[in-house]
């Protein structure tokens, strides 16, 4: 009768609803969690194995090349800032 007006079973009479004594259902919980953790972090182990990697060489390259873009993307913007605000600053009559 209980269970059909809350839709869930009767709570057990020991407190532990329904896991065993020796392994209460938080530690068992916790466990499972940490075993799935670990899963996973050896299947990360697993695809970086497989991963091939960048040479020294190419690392070096590659951020001097970025460094670069960076640099000229970055003079370009401020080129068109520093335009822009002499062009607007004619318009309005500011400085």
């Amino acid at each position: 009768w209980e269970r059909r007006l809350t839709g869930k079973p009767p709570v057990s009479k020991t407190g532990t609803e329904g896991s065993s004594p020796s392994a209460p259902a938080i530690f068992t919980q916790g466990l499972f969690y940490m075993n799935k953790a670990i899963n996973f972090l050896k299947q990360c182990v697993s695809e970086l194995k497989k991963s091939t990697w960048l040479s020294r060489r190419e690392v070096v390259q590659s951020t001097i090349l970025v460094a670069i873009v960076v640099a000229l993307t970055s003079a370009y913007v401020g080129f068109i800032d520093f335009g822009l605000t002499k062009v607007l600053g004619l318009l309005v009559g500011g400085r």
